[in-house]
C-alpha cells in the first residue's frame, strides 16, 4: 500500500514518516528531499530571498525529481516481490501538494506560467504516484511557527519575517486546495489535528488508521 503523510511545512510529516517506516518493517520510504540536495536547497533559498525568474524552475524541478523517485522506488518494491497488503511504501509529501504550493507562488506571475506549470503537472504525475492513503497532519499558524524555528533550518528561520505573509496565505489554504485535490485525484484521506498531541500520539494515531484501513 502507498501511505503518503501529508499537512503544512513543519507539521511532523518527516518524524511521523521516518517512524512509520520503522515499525513497518519491510517498508520503503521516499524522503520527499535529502537534506544534502543542493538543487533544492539552492532553490529554496531563492525562493525565500524572492529572487526573480526561478519560480517556474524550481516547481519544475520538484515534480520531475519527485516523479523519477518514486519510478525508482516502485521499481525497487517489484524487484523485492513486496506484497501490496502488507509491504507499504511510506512518502514524506506525495505529488499533488507540490501542486499547492506551485499555485500559490505562481499565481503571482500570472497565467500563462500558471496554466504552463499545470499542463506539465498533468503530464508528469501518473496513477502510480497517487497514495491508497494519504494521512494529513493539521496545525494551527501558532504551532506551525514554533515548530518551523524548532527545526531551525537556516533558510526559513532567517528568511520568515520578510515571507510572512507567504507562510500566512499558504496555512491559510493549504488544508482547504488539499481537501480539492484529494478529492480530484481520489485519494483517501484521513486527518489527524496535532496541536495538542506529543509525536508519539500522532504516530500512534496514524497506525490505527493505516491497520483499520488494511482490513
Amino acid at each position: 500500500m502507498l501511505i503518503g503523510i501529508s499537512g503544512m511545512v513543519a507539521c511532523g510529516k518527516s518524524v511521523l514518516s521516518k517512524r512509520i517506516h520503522e515499525h513497518y518493517k519491510t517498508s520503503l520510504f521516499l524522503r520527499e528531499f535529502k537534506e544534502d540536495d543542493v538543487v533544492f536547497n539552492k532553490f529554496l533559498e531563492w525562493l525565500y530571498e524572492k529572487r526573480p525568474n526561478t519560480e517556474i524552475s524550481f516547481q519544475a524541478y520538484i515534480c520531475e525529481n519527485h516523479s523519477t523517485k518514486m519510478n525508482e522506488i516502485w521499481k525497487n518494491y517489484r524487484s523485492e516481490n513486496k506484497d501490496s497488503k502488507k509491504d507499504h511504501i511510506i512518502i514524506d509529501r506525495f505529488c499533488i501538494e507540490h501542486n499547492i504550493f506551485a499555485r500559490l507562488i505562481l499565481a503571482k506571475k500570472g497565467d500563462k506560467f500558471l496554466n504552463a506549470y499545470q499542463a506539465m503537472f498533468d503530464m508528469m504525475i501518473d496513477k502510480n504516484e497517487i497514495p491508497d492513503i494519504a494521512i494529513f497532519l493539521d496545525v494551527n499558524f501558532e504551532n506551525f511557527k514554533k515548530r518551523l524555528f524548532k527545526r531551525n533550518r537556516k533558510v526559513e528561520v532567517n528568511n520568515f519575517d520578510e515571507n510572512l505573509d507567504y507562510w500566512k496565505e499558504l496555512h491559510q489554504n493549504y488544508r482547504k486546495n488539499f481537501e480539492i485535490l484529494c478529492e480530484k485525484y481520489k485519494v483517501n484521506a484521513y486527518y489527524i489535528d496535532t496541536n495538542d498531541m506529543t509525536e508519539i500520539e500522532v504516530f500512534n494515531k496514524a497506525v490505527e488508521i493505516i491497520d483499520n484501513h488494511n482490513r
